[in-house]
C-alpha cells in the first residue's frame, strides 16, 4: 500500500514538474516573460485555419507574431508609465473593441478590425493633415508628426495580430460583416490584408523621415 502510494505521489510529483518546465520553457522561447504595457499575446500560438498544412505552418507563423509583440509590448511599457502617453496608447491599442462598444457593434466587426477604424481614420487625417501644412513650415516637427503616425499604426497592427492567434477559431474571433460573417480562413486574411496595410503606410511615412 505504502509502494503505490509513493508511486502515486511520485507521478503526481512527476506531472508538475514537466508541467511547469513547460511553461517555463513556453515563456523563455516566446519571451512572454517580459512586462509589457498591453500583455498583447493571450491566445493560442497552435492556432490554424488550413487543414495539415496550416497546422504546420501556422504556428510557425504564429511564433514570429507572438515574438514581434512581446518584443513591442516590453517596449511600449516604458511609455506607458509616463502620464498621458499611456492614456493614449490604450485608446489606440482598445480602438478595435472600445469603438465597437461605442457603436454597439457586434464582436468582431469588419470595419473596426481593419485600417478603416474610425478611431484611427481621424487619428491617420489629422496627422497627414499636419505633416502636409506643417512640412512646409518645419522640417522637425513634421519628422515628429510622421514618428507618430507611425508610433499609432505599429500599436493598431498589433492587436489585430493578436487577433490572428485566438484560442479557437469559433464565435466571436470571426470577422463580421452586416450580411454575414466570415470563416476562420477569410477572417484571418481580413486581419492580415490590413496589417499589412498598417505597416505599408509605415514604411511610406517612415521614407518621409528620411528625405
Amino acid at each position: 500500500m505504502g509502494v503505490t502510494m509513493e508511486f502515486i505521489v511520485g507521478i503526481i510529483v512527476v506531472i508538475i514538474v514537466v508541467y511547469f518546465l513547460k511553461q517555463l520553457a513556453y515563456s523563455i522561447f516566446t519571451l512572454n516573460f517580459l512586462p509589457g504595457a498591453f500583455h498583447m499575446f493571450d491566445g493560442n500560438m497552435s492556432s490554424y485555419t488550413i487543414p495539415i498544412v496550416g497546422g504546420v505552418i501556422e504556428p510557425i507563423i504564429n511564433y514570429v507574431c507572438i515574438l514581434f509583440l512581446n518584443i513591442v509590448d516590453f517596449l511600449l511599457w516604458f511609455l506607458h508609465w509616463i502620464p498621458g502617453v499611456g492614456y493614449v496608447m490604450d485608446r489606440i491599442y482598445k480602438a478595435p473593441d472600445e469603438v465597437e462598444k461605442t457603436y454597439d457593434l457586434v464582436h468582431r466587426n469588419f470595419i473596426t478590425h481593419s485600417i478603416f477604424n474610425p478611431r484611427i481614420v481621424v487619428i491617420l487625417v489629422i496627422g497627414f493633415v499636419l505633416l502636409y501644412v506643417i512640412g512646409k513650415i518645419s522640417r522637425e516637427v513634421s519628422s515628429l508628426i510622421s514618428y507618430l503616425i507611425c508610433f499609432t499604426l505599429i500599436i493598431f497592427a498589433c492587436h489585430l495580430i493578436a487577433d490572428t492567434m485566438p484560442q479557437s477559431w469559433v464565435g466571436f474571433a470571426l470577422i463580421k460583416t452586416p450580411l454575414f460573417t466570415l470563416n476562420a480562413l477569410f477572417s484571418k486574411l481580413w486581419l492580415y490584408i490590413n496589417i499589412f496595410a498598417c505597416f505599408f503606410i509605415v514604411n511610406k511615412t517612415s521614407s518621409l523621415i528620411e528625405d
